[in-house]
């Protein structure tokens, strides 16, 4: 129901409005009152959604009301009607936005039609101030989230210059939950393990911010009241049983100590993080609330070189080195001692890419074996998986290695390894004890173009790479990727990308902060 005030001295005119109100049926709960200076003590007891006012009346007229109504509620909608039809009255009752100036007597029709249109406005104000309140919202959890990942709080004003950021400094402890396998074993849809979150709402007051991290990992921040230790874990032993008995998952959680400073949250977030993390490298099982020594929860500096190197070792069926380089991966990952969630992150994408060299299609095998890591409450069983499969692909490179289809990944791999040197026919026909006429004619039969295509692509996505992610010269850039010539390796680049080297980097860096 929406508050209408209605304002008139008059009281045939007061039944009038009271008799078309009930006739209509409008989702109106409405009050009256004799004249303007009533109504102003009213509106300043109580919030209206619309005033429907007189303009003359003794005390206080109308068009005065209206303003005093509007600065108390600047949303709120303004109807007048009166007996005179005067340009100047009009005139001001449009200058405070009202929705109509109706006149006396009033006209049923009119009437309706006027309160319809009002209530549409006040519903699509509704809907707007409930997108204004997400948009609001979403925006904080994004700050929080970005603080959580070590974004300065310095860097985030400059960003949103417009956003009041004291609720970052009103945050003074964090509890961290981790879904554990359980949850994922259940015949529940998978879009459900979204929305415990919201299942979990009677349990939290408003001085707090929830942040999914992941569909099995969330974090809890509260910015009201501080509490004993006490507090927190009564709270946390009660959320941990109602996942337990409505989402039929065990759930593990970590409480932080307290902190005062924006600076903290990452900190504490790492100490929740690695109370967690303990469990999963060392096949125990820990107290939630137990304060542990600190381990590194950063990710290691070369895992996305690793990564890449995978991925070449696979495309180039290279068994020595992707056996070395999934060891060494594994070994990072122990010896670092990262949250499970990043090591199930990072074993998933390495999972992808070994099922990708296998010839048949593994589509059915990935999604059962990613549930297996997904699962997996110890770092154990996800690595015999990814040895496993590498031993099987490695044993395929193996019987491949004496079919022509060798010979040019052999080629390829010497192409990338060395793309910014003279690549000659003749140099790359010796890496394969072929001749050039026939490694020439081989490599176009094999892929539908020529090798000198093949070491332009991979030129040029190297110089892709280098401008995204280096402050370079497009000059140094050329030389980098064995084009002497600046001229021809941006004419070059033109034609690959469409535009100039210089202003694919500048529409990209534009891209990339629009997206923030």
């Amino acid at each position: 129901m929406y508050q209408i005030l209605f304002v008139d001295d008059e009281a045939v005119e007061r039944n009038v409005i009271r008799h078309l109100l009930t006739q209509n049926n409008f989702p109106l709960e409405l009050s009256e009152a004799a004249n303007g200076k009533i109504a102003l003590e009213l509106l300043r007891k109580k919030k209206f959604d619309i005033l429907l006012t007189d303009v003359l009346m003794p005390f206080v007229d109308g068009l005065t009301l209206a303003a005093e109504a509007q600065k108390l509620y600047p949303d709120i909608q303004l109807i007048f009607f009166s007996g005179h039809n005067d340009f100047d009255y009009v005139k001001k009752a449009l200058s405070l936005h009202a929705i109509n100036y109706i006149l006396k007597p009033i006209d049923p029709d009119e009437f309706q039609n006027t309160i319809l249109n009002v209530l549409g406005n006040i519903q699509t104000h509704e809907k707007l101030n409930q997108e204004k309140k997400i948009s609001f919202d979403i925006t904080q959890n994004h700050i929080l989230y970005k603080i959580i990942n070590k974004t300065s709080i310095d860097s985030l004003k400059l960003r949103y210059p417009q956003l009041d950021f004291s609720f970052v400094y009103d945050c003074h402890r964090l509890i961290l939950l981790q879904m554990e396998q359980d949850y994922f074993g259940t015949d529940q849809d998978s879009t459900d393990r979204f929305l415990f979150p919201n299942d979990l709402n009677k349990f939290l007051s408003n001085h707090c911010y929830y942040i999914n991290l992941n569909p099995s990992q969330s974090l809890i921040l509260f910015d009201g009241p501080r509490h004993p230790l006490s507090w927190y874990q009564s709270l946390a032993d009660k959320l941990m049983l109602h996942i337990q008995n409505n989402l039929h998952s065990r759930c593990r959680i970590a409480i932080s100590k307290s902190f005062s400073a924006p600076e903290d949250i990452p900190l504490a977030y790492e100490e929740a993080e690695r109370t967690l993390t303990e469990n999963f490298f060392q096949n125990i099982l820990i107290d939630s609330h137990d304060p542990r020594p600190a381990l590194s929860a950063l990710p290691p500096e070369n895992s996305d070189a690793l990564m890449k190197q995978l991925h070449m070792d696979i495309q180039f069926k290279d068994a020595v080195r992707l056996k070395q380089h999934i060891t060494l991966l594994i070994d990072s990952l122990r010896s670092r001692m990262h949250s499970q969630i990043y090591c199930r992150f990072i074993c998933t994408n390495v999972l992808k890419l070994l099922l990708d060299g296998f010839p048949e299609d593994t589509q059915q095998k990935f999604d059962e074996y990613a549930k297996t890591i997904s699962i997996s409450v110890h770092m154990a069983p996800i690595e015999s998986l990814l040895l496993r499969l590498t031993d099987e692909l490695t044993a395929i490179f193996e019987h491949e290695q004496d079919s022509p289809r060798h010979a040019l990944q052999q080629v390829k791999q010497y192409i990338h390894n060395h793309y910014p040197n003279d690549l000659s026919l003749d140099i790359l026909a010796k890496t394969v004890y072929l001749s050039p006429q026939y490694l020439s004619a081989l490599f176009i039969e094999q892929n539908g173009y020529g090798l000198n295509k093949y070491i332009k692509n991979v030129r040029m996505e190297k110089a892709r790479d280098l401008l995204l992610n280096t402050d370079l010269s497009v000059k140094d850039i050329s030389q980098r990727v064995g084009y002497s010539n600046l001229s021809y390796f941006c004419k070059s680049f033109a034609t690959d990308f469409g535009m100039t080297p210089d202003r694919f980097r500048t529409q990209n860096y534009k891209s990339s902060e629009g997206n923030e």
